[in-house]
């Protein structure tokens, strides 16, 4: 069975949303203290965030047609005049299978088709499944200055809830002809 076909990208089904949960924290699990602090990792979406970002369609799961679950998922939110890549997350035991690139490019497709400038995300730089992942698919860094109001704010609350700005970075993939955020 094709990775297509055994792994589907589709919409999530709302009884399905309570087990992003899980799948975000089992994510956040691989991580070194020094990219994601121990408080940070017991942190996930909220149920009523993912509720919302789902009737918005601003929500894609991958599913294992042969274990009947679901395995990663992504969602996204406007940010300035583009599109924001929130989180993205696929179950360890289901790595490097491609899942997390089809989701990504997925999102990128329906925010292109949908009319955005741009797919925007925040990383960390030195982990090998983020920052090099995202530049293999076409992001580049942008600065604090390419920031429109909303982007700042954004990159602010990560710094609040307490991220290392050192180790992050934020990343861009134009869909049009726009090279920044803030364009």
């Amino acid at each position: 069975m094709s990775d297509s076909k055994r792994y589907p990208i589709d919409r999530p089904q709302s009884h399905e949303l309570p087990e992003f949960a899980r799948i975000e924290r089992e994510a956040a699990s691989r991580f070194s203290d020094l990219d994601l602090p121990k408080g940070l990792r017991d942190s996930a979406l909220s149920q009523g965030d993912l509720a919302a970002a789902a009737a918005d369609g601003h929500v894609w799961v991958a599913r294992d047609q042969t274990e009947k679950q679901v395995v990663g998922f992504a969602v996204v939110q406007p940010l300035d005049r583009g599109m924001h890549l929130r989180e993205l997350d696929v179950l360890s035991q289901y790595g490097q299978e491609g899942i997390g690139r089809r989701l990504l490019r997925t999102v990128i497709e329906w925010s292109r088709d949908a009319g955005f400038s741009c797919l925007t995300l925040t990383t960390f730089k030195g982990v090998p499944w983020n920052a090099p992942f995202y530049l293999s698919e076409g992001f580049r860094a942008i600065t604090q200055n390419e920031m429109g109001p909303d982007w700042q704010a954004l990159w602010d609350q990560e710094v609040e809830k307490g991220f290392n700005p050192a180790r992050r970075v934020a990343l861009i993939k134009p869909l049009t002809d726009a090279q920044s955020v803030d364009e």
